[in-house]
């Protein structure tokens, strides 16, 4: 695997959009959504003045929720024919058909003409009565079977995603935040016991606490 780079966020999203194939692409408004630090550099390309950012993966996230796994098939399919390079980090390989799920990886792809680039993984939107942070969708490829990673609260971070001048929506940055917090607020709530109710409202009162101490400590 390679170090991160210095990528645009405007170049890698224009690559993307035509990299998609065009069958799928005409649907991607409401199939696939540009999650991660890709998607808050773009958002905060007026306030920086520019659309840079280090990453080497780009999250694509496949909705809506019981149509994942069946376009997470027909997206693997396409661009697998077209030479797109599958990468297994830790050597983790595709799983068979007896592999639990959760034992199965996530699918990551390379373009071919990218070199040992940036790389694109698939993700899924979750179902309406999931209740685990993160639950594995299991999907099948011609060079083996997948998983779709599911993260409970990702319906938080891609609600009212931005449509780019790409043709694919791209995560608003502070959709993306809550998210994360709410994650981290189930997080809590399973091991203390608490609710999540009370662990955010906990995580909410510490927040203020830190802010009301940083004001005293300010001149």
């Amino acid at each position: 695997m390679t170090s991160l780079q210095l990528l645009d966020a405007r170049s890698l999203l224009g690559h993307i959009a035509d990299r998609v194939p065009a069958e799928l692409r005409d649907n991607v408004v409401v199939v696939v959504v540009v999650v991660g630090s890709i998607a808050t550099a773009w958002a905060f390309r007026d306030v920086s003045g520019r659309a840079t950012v280090s990453t080497k993966d780009i999250d694509l996230l496949l909705r809506p929720a019981v149509e994942a796994t069946t376009t997470a098939e027909a997206l693997a399919e396409q661009l697998l024919l077209r030479n797109w390079r599958p990468i297994y980090p830790n050597d983790r390989r595709p799983g068979a058909a007896e592999t639990p799920d959760d034992e199965l990886p996530a699918l990551r792809l390379s373009h071919p003409g990218d070199g040992e680039g940036w790389f694109v993984a698939l993700l899924g939107a979750p179902l309406p009565e999931q209740v685990e942070r993160r639950a594995w969708r299991r999907f099948d490829t011609s060079v083996g079977v997948f998983a779709l990673p599911c993260f409970r609260h990702m319906s938080v971070a891609i609600h009212a995603a931005e449509q780019t001048e790409f043709g694919i929506r791209s995560a608003r940055p502070a959709r993306m935040a809550l998210s994360h917090l709410l994650s981290l607020a189930s997080g809590v709530a399973r091991d203390t016991g608490r609710t999540a109710s009370e662990a955010a409202s906990a995580e909410e009162a510490g927040c203020r606490l830190r802010a009301g101490q940083c004001s005293q400590r300010s001149p």
